[in-house]
């Protein structure tokens, strides 16, 4: 956990970094109007239908939106990680506005190849109460990428929500 906990500082320090560097970069462009745009998503592509080796949960993973293509799976990396310990406690993380947020913070259980349960003990959500319990179904599409599905509350009913999840280290 000690090591987990480290290596998270570690991270975010490095996304602090980033953020400053880009913040001061921007701030130092004189006669440049400042324009709302859509952020430059990073691109990673992987090549589909490869047998699938690494069925690890544990590690740092990367929420990313996918596009799958002929030449395989294009994703664009989005500013939320997830940490899950080898020691079963997980993190989440919004890297947004030069801040870091840890949004959810708790353990997890597998319970089989295909469904894990987080249970949250803290949170940023006011809509989360601490000690809520998610039941969460994921498939490896390849070493590196993992698709989760959990079901949502809505304000109409509840559904099925899915993400895409990229492994950026074991």
């Amino acid at each position: 956990m000690k090591t987990s906990f480290l290596f998270l500082l570690l991270m975010l320090s490095c996304f602090r970094l980033n953020a400053q560097e880009d913040a001061s970069s921007a701030a130092r462009e004189e006669g440049v109007d400042q324009m709302e745009e859509a952020p430059l998503l990073a691109e990673i592509v992987l090549p589909a239908g490869q047998e699938v080796k690494c069925h690890e949960l544990a590690g740092i993973w990367q929420f990313c939106l996918l596009e799958q293509k002929a030449d395989g799976y294009h994703l664009k990396l989005l500013p939320v990680m997830k940490f899950l310990s080898p020691d079963q406690t997980f993190v989440n993380v919004l890297a947004a506005n030069n801040r870091i947020v840890v949004t959810n913070q708790g353990t997890y259980t597998v319970k089989s190849e295909t469904l894990y349960v987080e249970e949250i003990l803290k949170t940023a959500y006011t809509n989360i109460i601490p000690g809520t319990r998610n039941d969460i179904s994921y498939e490896f599409l390849h070493d590196r990428l993992m698709k989760v599905s959990f079901f949502i509350g809505l304000t109409e009913g509840n559904g099925l929500g899915s993400e895409f999840w990229y492994r950026v280290c074991d």
